[in-house]
């Protein structure tokens, strides 16, 4: 399984572009799926009062709930992106891209909002590309794309991934 990046700050445009990429991937028939870091602090839907909350309480490692479609796993010892990822392995995930966890070292798109947001190029690992809504005082030492080129950029991708249709 491939994994893809897309790291941020806050409302710099990762869920556009992971919607985007995701479905450029998709339409070159690979399987892709994606995986959001939920760094807003608190539970992302919610245990609290529930019976899975109540399962882990009792000791549970982890507690599984399922309807229509979504399932949701707690584990009692919070999750690392790296079992996250073993269980998109588990369900046959050619590529993964994944928003969010900048600290992570899988190859990496950043995107920059604002110039202050800059710093994030000196402080992420495996950067294989910029997206950015302003131009650089430097060269990043990757591929730069002006938010405007995405299109572009997600056809970059595509050839970088070495993905075929």
């Amino acid at each position: 399984m491939q994994i893809i990046q897309v790291a941020g700050y806050k409302n710099s445009g990762k869920t556009t572009l992971v919607s985007e990429l995701v479905h450029a991937f998709s339409e070159t028939g690979i399987s892709t799926a994606a995986l959001k870091h939920h760094g807003h602090g608190g539970l992302p839907l919610g245990l609290e009062d529930t019976d899975s909350a109540k399962h882990l309480h009792a000791g549970a490692a982890f507690s599984g709930v399922e309807g229509e479609g979504l399932l949701q796993i707690s584990s009692a010892d919070g999750w690392s992106l790296g079992k996250m990822v073993e269980i998109y392995e588990l369900l046959g995930t050619e590529l993964l891209v994944v928003e969010g966890f900048k600290r992570e070292n899988y190859p990496k798109i950043i995107l920059l909002r604002t110039a202050e947001e800059a710093k994030l190029l000196e402080q992420a690992m495996n950067i294989i590309a910029v997206v950015s809504a302003f131009p650089l005082d430097s060269d990043p030492g990757v591929p730069f794309f002006h938010w405007q080129q995405r299109n572009r950029m997600a056809e970059w991708l595509i050839d970088y991934l070495g993905i075929t249709s």
